[in-house]
């Protein structure tokens, strides 16, 4: 479905946490999608989560949580 996109939730927030410190917090697209089943939706999920979690690793101190 070409509008299956538009129940990614892949808002990202960033936050100033003191004196050169930032926070970033983002859904994982996969969590949120579990209900779904439909196998081209949750092959999008794996893969946008898949890159989200890139992201978020690609920056300085990350802290992963579930």
């Amino acid at each position: 479905d070409d509008k299956a996109g538009t129940l990614f939730p892949c808002n990202v927030v960033v936050q100033k946490r003191g004196e050169g410190a930032v926070e970033v917090s983002a859904v994982n697209p996969l969590g949120m999608l579990k209900a779904v089943e439909h196998p081209d939706v949750q092959a999008m999920a794996e893969e946008a989560s898949q890159k989200m979690e890139a992201v978020i690793r690609s920056l300085k101190t990350p802290v992963l949580t579930a």
